[in-house]
């Protein structure tokens, strides 16, 4: 397995349990969508109903983003492209783990700082994505061999 493979069977695994811990975290306090929605409406932000199904939406991709990766199925590298303005308008970071262990560690960047390492590490992710699915595949060849071309006179 080359060491592209296992990056990506990385990136996949974070993803996964990215997701698999809010959703544990979530399930914890006993979140639901409607609390969700509430939440958001006392942010002040329009639509809470819209905005909560695009949460759930981009965890979903995330979860698909994960599970493809680590199956390495080059085929749905696309859905990282979608996630990516998800990514940044939501702040779900790929490194979300890195971030919050040095938070717990007392290391907090400024939130500009943080978010400009977001949207980096975020942009190599696509274009790792990118080169990976291009590694991947190969160009079709001809199996038969060329007949010379015959010319009429």
């Amino acid at each position: 397995m080359k060491i592209t493979d296992r990056i990506a069977i990385a990136l996949g695994v974070v993803d996964i349990g990215y997701v698999a811990w809010t959703i544990f975290g979530t399930v914890k306090i006993g979140a639901t969508a409607h609390s969700m929605s509430q939440n958001v409406a006392n942010v002040g932000l329009p639509f809470p109903g819209l905005v909560v199904a695009i949460v759930f939406l981009a965890y979903l991709l995330m979860a698909a983003c994960g599970l493809a990766l680590i199956l390495r199925r080059r085929r749905l590298a696309w859905l990282n492209y979608v996630l990516l303005p998800l990514r940044l308008v939501l702040v779900l970071p790929t490194l979300y783990p890195v971030i919050a262990l040095l938070a717990a560690a007392g290391m907090v960047l400024p939130p500009l700082a943080t978010y400009i390492v977001i949207v980096i590490t975020e942009i190599a992710r696509c274009v790792f994505i990118y080169f990976w699915r291009r590694e991947g595949s190969t160009p079709l060849t001809r199996t038969l061999p060329r007949r010379p071309i015959m010319v009429k006179k």
